[in-house]
């Protein structure tokens, strides 16, 4: 009698069922299983890969272009001071364009490059009415204002408008005279002139910045700052400071406003505007009708560059740069701007 209860040959056949869904992977199985893992794995490490590159990459270029900018405003500044009683601006600002090789002020060639040297007006220093009198400058007025601490760097603007670097030594009260050699800025300074030539005496702060090549295109930015009394007119070691390294370019260009002048400075990107080079190379003698009183601003291009993997081969030109450059494995940050002296109406005829 049936009473509903399980078949023996059921239960047998489930039990062999569920014996068949437990049973281990074949080894077939298991090679295509692991394969398949290690690809997966392998593209995710890739991935993982390309995106810490990727990450290390922007946080390097957000650095150098935070470099960059920082660079740029610190020269604008430093140039935005340049001039001061007796000197205007275009007294005070002497740029050497694509500089050759300098072996009498030991400065290197810039190698594309330009150099810049700025003179700014001492604080506190009086200005002297004086007189050339063979290799030294005289007081012409009274009470004499040649001070045993008139020695050092300093400016002798003649009536005529030249303006002559000095590193002053041996003031002599009683004679109301001091020592004049040149001094640090001009690259060729121009003479005192004959005796009896006047003009106006100050005392003054120079710098030249300029660029040292380290090579594979990349510069170190250098400050030189002629010691003693007088100085000697070289780059010694003591003398120089790092201002930046990965600087891979450094352009400077010149605005007068004199065509027309009309307190505007137009910047055209050309050999016919008011600036000087941005297209051509800054020159000994401006072209007509610019004349060197009418200068009223600097531009000062920056790239700096970091070693990278990605965005790197993106030439760069600035200014007046004959070729752009494009070194190989770095990413460059190109930077410029453009300031108006402060030191403009001081001295302007």
């Amino acid at each position: 009698m049936d009473r509903g209860g399980p078949n023996t040959h059921d239960v047998h056949a489930n039990h062999q069922e569920l014996a068949l869904n437990r049973r281990a992977f074949t080894l077939m199985e298991m090679m295509v299983a692991m394969s398949m893992a290690g690809i997966i794995g392998a593209a995710a490490i890739g991935a993982g890969m390309m995106l810490n590159r990727s990450m290390v990459d922007t946080r390097r270029r957000a650095v150098v272009w935070d470099e960059a900018k920082r660079v740029e405003e610190a020269l604008l500044s430093k140039v935005q001071e340049a001039g001061g009683d007796p000197m205007a601006s275009f007294q005070s600002i002497f740029v050497e364009d694509n500089c050759a090789a300098d072996p009498t002020r030991l400065l290197p060639a810039c190698a594309g490059a330009d150099r810049i040297t700025i003179v700014s007006a001492k604080a506190g220093s009086p200005v002297c009415a004086v007189e050339v009198n063979g290799a030294n400058l005289m007081g012409t007025e009274s009470p004499c204002c040649i001070t045993g601490a008139m020695t050092g760097p300093a400016i002798f603007v003649r009536a005529d408008g030249v303006a002559i670097t000095l590193s002053l030594h041996s003031p002599n009260t009683s004679s109301c005279q001091v020592g004049a050699p040149p001094g640090q800025g001009n690259p060729v300074p121009p003479a005192l002139g004959g005796t009896g030539t006047k003009g106006h005496l100050a005392l003054t702060t120079v710098e030249t910045l300029f660029p040292r090549l380290k090579g594979a295109g990349e510069y170190e930015l250098i400050q030189w700052i002629d010691t003693g009394a007088p100085g000697n007119g070289r780059a010694d070691g003591a003398e120089l400071r790092l201002i930046a390294d990965r600087i891979y370019d450094f352009q400077l260009a010149l605005g007068y406003d004199g065509n027309p002048e009309d307190g505007e400075v137009l910047d055209a990107n050309s050999s016919t505007d008011e600036w000087i080079g941005n297209a051509e190379a800054v020159g000994a003698s401006l072209p007509s009708p610019l004349v060197a009183s009418q200068l009223r601003m600097i531009d000062i291009a920056v790239a700096v560059g970091t070693p990278a993997q990605m965005f790197t081969n993106q030439p760069v030109q600035l200014l007046n740069r004959s070729a752009p450059i494009n070194p190989t494995g770095i990413y460059l940050a190109a930077t410029r701007g453009q300031v108006a002296f402060r030191n403009l109406n001081i001295s302007v005829p």
